[in-house]
C-alpha cells in the first residue's frame, strides 16, 4: 500500500472564512445554517449532525496549492472551532459518505477516477490511483454532491516538500 497523508481544510482559511464570512479569493458571501446532510466538515473531517450543528458553506478552490486558475468547489466547515484532522487515513466515521477518487497529474490534468462501492474497498482504490507514476494527488469527493472534501497526497511528496 501507499503511504499518503491527508490534507485537511487549512484551519487559518477556516478561521478567517469564519470571521469574515466570505469565501476566500472570491469575496463572495458565505452561508450558514443547521445541516441538513452529513457534510463532512472539511476541517475536522467529521460529518455533521444533521438538524444540530451549524455550518458555513462558502466557495473554495481546492486547486489552489497547484494551479493559478481557479477551479471552485463548494464546501463546508463547522460554524465554531474544531479540531484540525492529522489522521494518515481517510477518517473511518466517513465510512457512510460515497466517495471518489479523482487521481491528478501536472497541470491538474485528471489521470483516474475511482468510485469504491464501500468504505473497505477505499483504500485499495487509493493504491489503484497512486499506483500510477503520474498521479500526484488525489482529491476525494463525495459522490452524490460533487463537492471536494479533502486532498490526499503521497507521504513522500509530503517529505520532499517540507
Amino acid at each position: 500500500m501507499t503511504a499518503y497523508r491527508v490534507i485537511p481544510l487549512d484551519e487559518e482559511l477556516a478561521w478567517t472564512v469564519r470571521g469574515s464570512l466570505r469565501a476566500p479569493g472570491y469575496r463572495h458571501p458565505a452561508y450558514v445554517d443547521i445541516a441538513d446532510a452529513l457534510g463532512p466538515c472539511r476541517v475536522c473531517l467529521r460529518p455533521f449532525r444533521v438538524g444540530v450543528e451549524r455550518r458555513i458553506l462558502f466557495t473554495y478552490d481546492p486547486f489552489r496549492r497547484h494551479r493559478s486558475f481557479p477551479l471552485p468547489s463548494p464546501v463546508q466547515i463547522h460554524e465554531n472551532a474544531c479540531s484540525v484532522y492529522t489522521g494518515h487515513a481517510v477518517p473511518a466515521e466517513l465510512a457512510d459518505l460515497p466517495m471518489t477518487l479523482d487521481g491528478y497529474g501536472a497541470g491538474r490534468e485528471l489521470i483516474t477516477e475511482e468510485r469504491p462501492t464501500s468504505f473497505a474497498e477505499l483504500e485499495p482504490a487509493i493504491a489503484r490511483v497512486f499506483v500510477r507514476p503520474s498521479v500526484g494527488y488525489i482529491h476525494l469527493r463525495d459522490t452524490l454532491s460533487g463537492f471536494f472534501i479533502c486532498e490526499l497526497v503521497r507521504s513522500d511528496a509530503m517529505d520532499l516538500a517540507s
